[in-house]
């Protein structure tokens, strides 16, 4: 057996795990039946940079594999976020850096409404679940002072468990925070590219590495195709700001809903959405997958 298989292995034992061992506080997602087929898009609208609000479904157009979908707009206000924070501690993040990065996990944590759960993952050459998908902020809080540094950096693991990870009951999105080059992963950039096509997760990652390393544009490429973002953070002490532009992206976005008609169900499908006669940016998931039988690609609510 390889060392690639064994990894994979030991990613789905810790799946397995934890889909059976959560708390009364840490339900897992409610399982969706097969008989309903539907797709839920997370997009962002800007102009000029700024959010564009009071749209309804009628200004939306979106087409699935070319074919034009009847889609509905979900009240936002009524779905919660299920955010992972997952944390880059390898042994560069020491000293002002890691104290920089708890203020900002602590700040984004304490502007979760009441209903959303969180959930922290860290990560070097090793993965440490530091709090499973829970709405008490104390967990929350507690994890991430329990983040020490030391290491090397398997950031491609790390992606690819976090895609496949339960995440909380509510619209799944990744923070990602990471400071270097991954220099120790055994799962590839593709392998970690199709989790997040078959993830209905968005990403964010925060980065105060090298715009220039490998890393980078792979990161902000993956961001991109789940309809997420990458930022570089520059110096540090810009992670606060960074992840609360996060938390306020997400409270501004859009959710859409639709049961595919006129495409085939299993397979990659592409998506295109425009708000009809505006000239507005729209950001979102590019394309999907589903395998297997008939799902929901869908946050759990």
């Amino acid at each position: 057996m390889t060392r690639r298989s064994t990894l994979r292995m030991g990613c789905c034992a810790l799946l397995l795990s934890l889909a059976g061992t959560v708390g009364p506080d840490e339900q897992a997602p409610p399982a969706f039946s097969a008989e309903v087929d539907a797709v839920y898009v997370d997009l962002f609208v800007t102009s000029r940079g700024e959010p564009v609000a009071g749209l309804k479904a009628g200004d939306f157009e979106v087409t699935d594999d070319g074919v034009r979908q009847a889609a509905t707009l979900v009240q936002t206000e009524t779905v919660s976020i299920a955010p992972l924070l997952l944390f880059d501690t390898s042994g560069s993040v020491r000293g002002p850096k890691l104290r920089d990065l708890k203020a900002a996990g602590h700040a984004f944590v304490d502007g979760l409404a009441g209903r959303d759960e969180g959930a922290v993952l860290a990560f070097s050459h090793e993965l440490s679940l530091l709090a499973r998908a829970t709405p008490r902020r104390e967990a929350l809080h507690q994890a991430i002072e329990r983040l020490e540094p030391g290491g090397a950096t398997a950031l491609c693991d790390a992606l690819y468990l976090a895609f496949k990870l339960p995440l909380g009951q509510g619209r799944p999105v990744i923070v990602l925070f990471t400071d270097g080059e991954d220099n120790v992963s055994w799962l590839s950039r593709d392998e970690v590219r199709e989790a997040a096509l078959q993830s209905s997760a968005l990403l964010y990652v925060v980065a105060t590495g090298s715009s220039d390393a490998p890393e980078a544009a792979f990161l902000r490429e993956t961001a991109e195709a789940t309809g997420g973002r990458s930022w570089n953070a520059g110096a540090s002490d810009r992670l606060t700001r960074r992840f609360l532009d996060i938390l306020s992206a997400m409270r501004t976005r859009y959710l859409l809903t639709y049961e595919p008609r006129g495409v085939e169900r299993e397979g990659r499908h592409r998506l295109e959405i425009e708000v009809k006669g505006r000239k507005v940016d729209v950001r979102h998931r590019g394309e999907y997958v589903v395998t297997g039988t008939l799902r929901e690609i869908a946050p759990g609510r």
